[in-house]
């Protein structure tokens, strides 16, 4: 029987970053004031974490040669119990608020006002360079079982990973797929705008 709140941890940075590059928005706010129609950082990285839990839940489902039926809707309580741990529900709502509030935390304080938290003023390498260098510590920590750091590293490269598609014409321009080299620090990221006016970032779009 799988443990629900330990399963969050067991969970990849790289897999949860993949997730979030299939996820792309136009633009949302930065945190739930007033009425809009955009997603807010917490609502997508709250779906996001759900939804890849649930593969991850699925997949093991299926090695070990059980059935799995997809919740819905799908909520921290019944994919607790879908993945046979509905008294993990607590600790894994835990869990998902540590990463969703660091998230939406980067508008706040000092992060707010840097351009590289949020791919602004075309910081493309040194943003890119934020986010692969937090996965690594994500991944770093999970490996010292310093789950608390690596649940608040995570909520915050999340972060500037949506940012990018919200604070650049990346989905204007018609890009179908994810930019994947954003979550790659082997390859290179080039600051393409001023050779092909590719992306335009001018902050809250």
């Amino acid at each position: 029987m799988m443990k629900t709140a330990g399963l969050l941890i067991k969970i990849s940075s790289v897999l949860l970053l993949v997730f979030l590059t299939h996820h792309p928005t136009l633009a949302f706010l930065p945190r739930s004031f007033g009425i809009s129609t955009s997603k807010t950082h917490k609502i997508i990285t709250r779906e996001a974490i759900l939804a890849t839990t649930a593969d991850v839940c699925r997949a093991q489902a299926l090695r070990e040669g059980r059935n799995f039926v997809q919740p819905n809707p799908l909520t921290v309580d019944s994919l607790a119990a879908a993945c046979s741990s509905p008294d993990g529900a607590k600790g894994f709502q835990m869990s998902i608020d540590t990463i969703v509030n660091n998230n939406a935390g980067v508008d706040l304080g000092r992060t707010f006002f840097n351009p590289v938290y949020h791919f602004d003023n075309e910081r493309f390498v040194e943003a890119r360079s934020l986010i692969t260098n937090g996965s690594k510590t994500v991944k770093d920590s999970i490996n010292e079982k310093s789950y608390e750091a690596a649940r608040v590293k995570l909520g915050e490269i999340l972060h500037t990973l949506q940012d990018f598609y919200s604070h650049s014409n990346w989905i204007e321009l018609k890009n179908s797929a994810p930019y994947s080299n954003l979550i790659k620090p082997e390859t290179q990221v080039e600051n393409v705008a001023g050779k092909t006016r590719l992306l335009l970032l001018s902050g809250y779009m």
